[in-house]
């Protein structure tokens, strides 16, 4: 027996997220939610000191005006 699927075909036949929108794509989520991976995480931070922050408030307030 064939087993028809759930999905109409113009759904199959397209890409959910074409490369041409995924540069552009926003997370919907707020600040609060998003994670990230660590490697960025120690870079931005790196950076941060290297431009003077000196504390762990004065590196969010750098990567916030930063963002």
């Amino acid at each position: 027996m064939i087993r028809e699927s759930a999905m109409p075909a113009s759904l199959l036949s397209r890409s959910v997220l074409p490369a041409d929108d995924a540069v552009e794509a926003v997370d919907p989520r707020g600040r609060r939610g998003r994670r990230y991976p660590l490697v960025a995480l120690v870079s931005a931070a790196a950076c941060a000191v290297a431009a003077g922050a000196r504390s762990y408030a004065a590196v969010g307030h750098w990567l916030r005006r930063a963002l």
